[in-house]
């Protein structure tokens, strides 16, 4: 049985709706939880007696704490069940109530392993078979229970205590409270809560004793509510945190890593290994795995995003910004293996002292074979970076990274800024500014710029258009050629292009003037862009759009389409629609990512909260009514 999540039952609520104590006095309750399942003989978990403090007569309330069993692993098809015993003592009599409750407990035990004849009374099933072999334990259980519920009471009387008034049960299970797990988990996904979370407590039903009978003089039969909830402590999938983008990678031929930010607000892996395939149910690919301990939170609505980056074949570098604004990296270089209790990855360490808004999206991009370099919005406005360059380490204080430094003096607002390299060792960035003009500056090693600017050019704009959306995506599908995409404020996507193989007009720097990628139309405000190539000289776009269809266009120079579209396809979706419905500020972001030439594969977060997936590979071609596409398919659970 593979275990999906580990869970505690707890106590934590109850009524009295009666006098308990013929003085009138308050009541010391002591209860006992008890659970068991019918997959695993070792996952019987007891707690108690404990102490729940004093109820005056007719009240009720939470219990704080709640009394909790100790954890147990389950899969969602187990079933659970759950004893509970509540005893009363008046004024001081907290001794014997504790003996009435081991010697309860003890009966429950006994009462498990007796035979099939007494666990017919309590349960049904394939639970009487494994309890039957246990028989052996539950009897020792018994026995130490009973040994210690018959010697507790002289003990505590010698210290001062006084014989009780008014003692006995007001809450004894006759049978098993009996539940399914996975009953409990949708039960959850099915509230206005959505999404099952981890240590939130979820009520799982109320239960009522009116059976048991009160002492003479003591007042009423008593008639006891309790409730009981599930809290989910881990499982062995992630929940997707809403909103947040799922960093794709591909670190050698036909491998793919994912990366994603859940609800526990950690960094969650899933990679599909062609030369160690997963479970043939998972269609090859691995379980989700944490990477932490560490914990990524953010503030509502700015998730933190996980970056990855592939700089030597089979490794991967993370970046995300943590809750206190410095930048944090994790890595796994197959050639310099981390801890083995770290899977071979690194810990978690910062880059740098420098702090950055909560928020601020960073990106990375490589230029030199082992090198990487990140750029993020500082608190300043302008756009910070640090390097890392095997061929020219910095300080070793820094680990061979350099120190931050400022891209100024231009100062941006919030919008994410892209980069890439076309050229060994050459980068570009581009950001949409203030004006809502993308703006750019480059990195030449063979055209350096001044050296105020570290080699550096200035700053300059690619107008005169503007982009009011405040988004730009870049791709480079040859050496030193260049392509931008924006929506502008007609809901079109444009484009701008640089190919040192035909160069624009020397007025716009060689650049081609913007043109549009239109008729089709999405909402500017809610519009980003995955682009990614994947045959020279050829690209590929994909939008959410309106309907909550990712759409597709692509240029491909061995496979035009018509004149009047500038050779690129039309538009065209990539359904059915398994996405939710786009948000007011933004569409799903998309990650695209290319592990074999003309091979794509895509990655989003579907209505389910899980991460599905649709691929194109020319050499396993989908169904012609999808266009050689896969279909969606879902990674999750």
């Amino acid at each position: 049985m593979a275990n999906d999540y580990r869970l505690q039952l707890q106590l934590d609520w109850i009524e009295t709706t009666f006098q308990r104590s013929a003085t009138g006095a308050t009541d010391d309750d002591v209860a006992t939880l008890y659970v068991t399942t019918t997959h695993d003989n070792d996952s019987k978990r007891s707690s108690g007696p404990v102490p729940i403090g004093k109820f005056i007569t007719g009240s009720s309330g939470p219990l704080n704490p709640p009394v909790q069993t100790p954890e147990i692993l389950v899969s969602s098809d187990t079933d659970l069940l759950l004893f509970c015993t509540i005893n009363n003592a008046a004024s001081t009599g907290v001794e014997k109530a504790v003996a009435q409750g081991l010697q309860i407990a003890s009966d429950v035990v006994l009462a498990l392993s007796a035979g099939e004849a007494l666990l017919s009374q309590v349960v049904k099933g394939s639970l009487s078979k494994f309890l039957l072999e246990d028989a052996g334990l539950g009897g020792i259980i018994s026995g130490a229970l009973q040994f210690a519920s018959k010697n507790i009471e002289p003990v505590l009387e010698s210290l001062g205590f006084t014989d009780p008034d008014c003692d006995g049960p007001v809450f004894q299970s006759a049978d098993a409270m009996k539940f399914t797990v996975g009953d409990i988990a949708k039960a959850w996904s099915d509230s206005n809560l959505h999404r099952l979370a981890l240590g939130i407590p979820f009520p799982i039903g109320v239960w009522t004793d009116d059976s048991q009978q009160s002492q003479k003089g003591c007042g009423h039969p008593p008639v006891t509510s309790i409730r009981v909830s599930a809290v989910f402590n881990w499982r062995r999938y992630p929940i997707i945190v809403p909103d947040s983008r799922i960093a794709a990678v591909s670190t050698r031929p036909g491998e793919t890593s994912l990366f994603a930010l859940t609800d526990d607000h950690q960094i969650w892996t899933k990679f599909f290994d062609p030369d160690h395939p997963g479970l043939p149910e998972r269609g090859g690919w691995s379980d989700w795995l944490p990477l932490g301990p560490k914990t990524f939170q953010g503030v509502f609505p700015d998730h933190p995003q996980v970056v990855a980056i592939s700089t030597v074949p089979g490794g991967v570098t993370l970046f995300i910004l943590g809750d206190d604004g410095l930048v944090w990296s994790k890595f796994f270089d197959p050639n310099h293996l981390g801890p083995p209790e770290f899977g071979g990855w690194s810990d978690w360490f910062p880059l740098g002292t420098n702090t950055f808004p909560t928020g601020a999206p960073i990106v990375a991009v490589s230029s030199t074979p082992g090198g990487v370099q990140i750029f993020i919005h500082g608190n300043d406005g302008q756009i910070w970076s640090k390097y890392f360059d095997p061929q020219h380490p910095g300080p070793a204080q820094n680990n061979g990274w350099s120190d931050w430094f400022a891209m100024g003096p231009k100062t941006f607002g919030r919008y994410k800024v892209d980069a890439v390299s076309s050229s060994p060792r050459g980068t570009q960035i581009f950001i949409v500014g203030d004006d809502n003009q993308i703006w750019s500056k480059f990195f030449d090693p063979d055209h350096p710029g001044p050296a105020i600017n570290n080699g550096w050019s200035d700053w300059f704009p690619m107008g005169p258009k503007t982009f009011p959306s405040g988004a730009v995506t870049v791709a480079s599908s040859a050496t030193r050629a260049t392509q931008l995409f924006a929506v502008d404020d007609d809901g079109q996507v444009w484009s701008k292009s640089f190919d040192p193989d035909h160069l624009g007009p020397p007025e716009l720097g060689g650049w081609t003037d913007w043109f549009p990628l239109g008729p089709k139309k999405f909402f500017f405000g809610r519009a980003q862009i995955a682009a990614i190539s994947s045959t020279p000289k050829g690209v590929q776009l994909f939008m959410m759009g309106d309907d909550s269809q990712v759409w597709s266009k692509y240029f491909d120079p061995a496979h035009l389409g018509p004149p009047e579209l500038g050779g690129w396809s039309d538009w065209f979706p990539l359904g059915p629609n398994v996405f939710p419905n786009s948000t007011f500020t933004q569409s799903l972001p998309l990650s695209a990512m290319s592990g074999k030439p003309r091979g794509v594969q895509l990655f989003g977060i579907g209505k389910d909260d899980q991460v599905w997936s649709e691929f194109f590979d020319p050499d396993h071609l989908g169904p012609p009514e999808l266009g050689g596409w896969s279909g969606w398919f879902s990674l999750g659970p």
